[in-house]
């Protein structure tokens, strides 16, 4: 048997290959107070391989505590993060059984503007595939987006961000005119105006059942009845 011995050139070839897991980030989240505070510790090569935030942090020292090597992120939830460590690890995105289907649909929804945030670009586009392959199996008006979950998107959110479109086209196509009234005075006033923006641009598309002059005039007639 033969044994072959790498030369010290080998060596330092594989070392400039392979990425150094040694080298770690610890990320906090929380709101200052340490007794609320969750920590990560990640590989760093793991973290700036896709997001730009973590790139120039570890780069620039921008945000990174130098000593500790610690990066701070406010108003981030645990399991938010752990699922983006998922992302981090193995490219996946969060799965749950079809009974759950429309909790996980949250997740990935709140999952977005993390993404965002870091710069993680192939995260956010992979997002909002997977909430639509999701949202394809919902059909009746039961399966609404909570008005604080729009809510959390807006606050996150700049105008005319795709999570944005994506929620108000949802809306506008399956939720019902029922709900919207009786939970309007709960939803944020921005995603308000959209969903209105929005409702009439599908009214515009439909000109047969909406427009007045391709209407009998009677239709806009009122009668006793209707005051009975």
């Amino acid at each position: 048997m033969s044994v072959h011995l790498l030369s010290f050139q080998g060596l330092e070839l594989i070392a400039n290959s392979v990425p150094d897991f040694r080298k770690e980030i610890t990320v906090v989240l929380g709101d200052g107070r340490p007794e609320f505070a969750t920590a990560f510790t990640v590989p760093e090569c793991l973290l700036v391989e896709t997001s730009e935030y973590f790139k120039a942090a570890c780069r620039d020292g921008t945000w990174l505590e130098s000593t500790s090597r610690t990066i701070k992120l406010a108003k981030v939830e645990p399991e938010i993060f752990n699922a983006y460590l998922l992302w981090v690890h193995r490219k996946d995105l969060p799965t749950a059984p079809s009974d759950d289907a429309f909790e996980l649909v949250e997740d990935l929804v709140r999952l977005w503007p993390l993404a965002d945030r870091l710069a993680d670009f192939r995260l956010r586009n992979a997002v909002i595939d997977a909430i639509i392959v999701e949202l394809n199996g919902f059909t009746t008006s039961h399966n609404v987006f909570p008005h604080d979950l729009a809510a959390q998107v807006w606050s996150a959110t700049t105008p005319g961000r795709s999570i944005r479109r994506l929620i108000v086209d949802y809306y506008a196509k399956h939720i019902g005119a029922a709900i919207v009234k009786g939970e309007v005075a709960d939803y944020h006033p921005d995603f308000t105006k959209y969903l209105l923006v929005k409702a009439i641009e599908v009214v515009k598309n439909d000109e047969e059942n909406v427009c007045p002059s391709k209407r009998d005039s009677c239709f806009y007639h009122e009668y006793e009845s209707r005051y009975e």
